[in-house]
């Protein structure tokens, strides 16, 4: 019975370990990219949302049927990190937006980014 047990917690832990290399991978190309968080992530017409997205240490663009074409700007002390600030169009339809943004000739889309 103890071995079962320590098989069952070893396969656990493979399967863990398996599930957590792709991101650690991913994390590991420091110009690409990745993460990008909306907050609010429910907003009305005519509000302002912050974006911010890891692995842009340059700067880029975000863009967004919701909100025209906007600046991201590198954040001071957060090596890797730029944000921008987005004002949603006062004729935007209720509903899930994606947002693409592109740091240094590279993008990356999130689907249903936030909702009006």
């Amino acid at each position: 019975m103890r071995n079962t047990r320590a098989l069952a917690a070893a396969g656990a832990a493979v399967a863990v370990l398996g599930l957590a290399a792709p991101t650690a991978t991913a994390g590991g190309d420091h110009n690409q990219p990745r993460n990008i968080v909306a907050l609010p992530s429910v907003i009305a017409r005519g509000g302002q949302m912050t974006v911010t997205v890891d692995g842009c240490p340059q700067g880029g663009t975000m863009t967004s049927d919701a909100f025209r074409t906007t600046h991201l700007t590198p954040v001071r002390g957060a090596n890797e990190t730029s944000r921008g600030t987005a004002t949603i169009r006062q004729d935007a339809r209720p509903g899930s937006y994606d947002i693409t943004v592109n740091c240094s000739g590279r993008r990356l889309t999130r689907p249903a980014a936030f909702t009006v």
